[in-house]
């Protein structure tokens, strides 16, 4: 296994409580990150964000299927309600569907950087590291 860089500033946003703990011990197994926030609903995630005195958010991992306000739903509030700091924010799709509609859906926001089926794995990781990390140096 090539080695992945340090992570900081992530936010997982899934309601699937055995994919949360899946990602946690991924994520330690990894060490690609010294700790990540987890999120059952999207509303909770979007109130973190709008915090003033929150630490630094660099890579969202969303899941496209939530309930009460969808994937979808959360990027269009945080552009909206957030502005240009979303620029600033990495956001890569996680999700069971195959469906090639529910990848259009988001193809149009310039903050998605990915769109990742599950179950989280390691090279998806890898992928996330590289994309970020080039996303860094424009």
């Amino acid at each position: 296994m090539s080695e992945i860089p340090k992570a900081t500033g992530l936010i997982f946003v899934d309601d699937d409580n055995l994919d949360r703990k899946l990602y946690e011990r991924l994520l330690e197994r990894t060490e690609f990150t010294d700790g990540a926030m987890m999120f059952p609903y999207a509303q909770q995630a979007l109130d973190y964000l709008k915090l003033p005195d929150r630490d630094v958010v660099n890579v969202i991992f969303l899941d496209i299927n939530l309930p009460r306000m969808t994937g979808v739903e959360f990027l269009n509030a945080a552009i909206e309600q957030l502005g240009s700091a979303m620029d600033e924010i990495s956001v890569f799709f996680l999700t069971t569907s195959t469906n090639p509609a529910d990848r259009k859906l988001v193809d149009d926001f310039d903050c998605v950087k990915g769109y990742l089926n599950k179950p989280l794995a390691i090279e998806h990781l890898q992928e996330v590291a590289r994309i970020v990390s080039a996303t860094d140096t424009d």
